[in-house]
């Protein structure tokens, strides 16, 4: 009697759609690759969001030291309160409105008008001392001590609150001169983001890795134990005539179509559950402003290196079984 090739693949597939082998293998093949994806996707809708608020805030534009640009007169100096001391820095300019326009500062208290002789002390700083207008301070410089009264405090963001600016010429021999401009957006802030997300890739392809690594013997027992439930079926096919290397092949061709089909159906998996999550996430008041649709690059390599794996394993235990190629 003979057997035709076709006949023994279908046979197969029948065999194994009517067993319980369907589960041993979704449970072997899908869940990793769910629990991969999910990973994946999750890190890939926080990285997104992280950079979706932080495009929001670069929006602002931030003062840094340029080549060319407003200057600015910079003295390290001491403060001195009563019986505090503290070291502050000293920005000494020239127009001291078109100064706390540039940094974004505001006087909060003053006794004078600010386009004339002004004394701004950081808000920080104020608060430290307990000291407000009209206060009188020490400056020292170098060995040098002047004597200042505090004409208006300042708020402003980041050191701003934390410097006092004046337009008085005495410090001027004692700074050095700087030049401050606007950027739009923050290069290091990019950059530190950007660095961040390479280091977490890389962390997620590991354990991707390990996750892969950790699946391999449940991978392998689990193959087996399919493969052992066809030896009814591999007795009658070599009883009609049909050689090893036919089965082998058929085999062979089968696990690496139904290895393929739930490493999608695990990736499939892992999406609607990162979607169900991102959408419980909102019953926790944790919003997120988009929903991830794609399968990265972290999700794919993992999922098409177990599928690779899958169809060795596959061969060696064919092999072992039923005998070689």
């Amino acid at each position: 009697m003979e057997v035709k090739n076709l006949g023994i693949l279908k046979t197969l597939f029948i065999v194994f759609a009517r067993g319980k082998q369907i589960s041993v293998l979704v449970l072997s093949i899908s869940i990793p690759i769910a629990l991969v994806t999910s990973i994946a996707l999750a890190l890939s809708a926080s990285q997104q969001q992280v950079q979706l608020l932080t495009d929001i805030a670069l929006q602002n534009a931030s003062v840094v030291v340029s080549g060319n640009g407003f200057e600015v007169g910079v003295v390290d100096a001491v403060i001195v309160i009563g019986d505090q001391r503290v070291g502050i820095q000293i920005h000494v300019v020239r127009d001291f409105n078109a100064y706390a326009n540039l940094i974004n500062m505001r006087i909060v208290k003053s006794t004078k008008p600010v386009d004339k002789a002004v004394f701004s002390v950081g808000m920080e700083i104020a608060n430290r001392f307990k000291a407000g207008v009209n206060s009188i301070v020490l400056i020292c410089v170098n060995g040098s001590c002047f004597k200042s009264t505090i004409t208006a405090i300042h708020r402003g963001e980041g050191y701003a609150d934390y410097i006092v600016v004046t337009n008085s010429t005495a410090f001027l021999s004692y700074s050095k001169t700087m030049c401050f401009s606007k950027k739009e957006g923050s290069v290091a802030v990019t950059g530190i983001l950007n660095s961040l997300n390479r280091d977490i890739s890389l962390l997620v392809q590991l354990l991707a890795l390990i996750s892969i690594a950790a699946y391999t013997p449940i991978l392998y027992l689990s193959i087996n134990r399919v493969l052992n439930d066809y030896g009814d079926v591999i007795e009658v096919f070599k009883s009609v005539g049909a050689t090893s290397r036919v089965i082998c092949t058929y085999f062979l061709l089968l696990f690496v179509v139904l290895s393929m089909i739930f490493v999608l159906y695990g990736i499939a998996l892992g999406v609607v559950v990162v979607h169900i999550g991102i959408w419980l996430l909102r019953f926790f008041g944790i919003a997120m402003l988009f929903k991830p649709t794609t399968v990265s690059e972290l999700a794919i390599v993992p999922s098409a290196l177990y599928a690779i794996l899958c169809a060795i394993v596959t061969a060696v235990s064919v092999k072992r079984l039923y005998g070689g190629f």
